[in-house]
């Protein structure tokens, strides 16, 4: 989906977890971020452990609304976790996880800790991120 935001086309896409566990498709979106850019186009990506709420929304956009979300963010209902993440995922994962602003980013981590209670921290994080939590 494209939007036009104050004179900038923006081309957004809701990314699930096969964007975290299937390198090519990892690769194909590198590939179609690549052409969009060449073209001007800004990508946003929004991971499916994101919520829109008023907060992303000015983090991704750079706008501002009132936006009610009862859904937290993170890990929550989905049973795909870190752990099932490709290497290329892991990374995008991090990377994602660290630009957040600090709120959203420590009700992911929270979800994540909760999940570890629940599974067990092998089931849901991978070695190279138990310590992070």
């Amino acid at each position: 989906m494209s939007y036009q935001i104050k004179g900038q086309v923006t081309v957004v896409e809701f990314d699930g977890d096969e964007h975290y566990r299937n390198t090519l498709k990892i690769k194909a979106d590198e590939e179609k971020d690549k052409v969009a850019r060449e073209h001007g186009y800004q990508v946003v990506r929004v991971p499916y452990w994101v919520q829109l709420t008023t907060e992303t929304l000015a983090h991704y956009f750079c706008l501002s609304a009132d936006i009610q979300q009862d859904f937290p963010h993170g890990f929550v209902r989905t049973k795909l976790f870190p752990a099932s993440f490709c290497e290329l995922g892991l990374l995008r994962f991090s990377r994602e996880l660290s630009s957040l602003p600090v709120s959203v980013r420590e009700a992911v981590l929270a979800s994540l800790r909760e999940r570890v209670v629940e599974h067990g921290a092998p089931y849901v994080l991978p070695t190279q991120l138990q310590n992070a939590l």
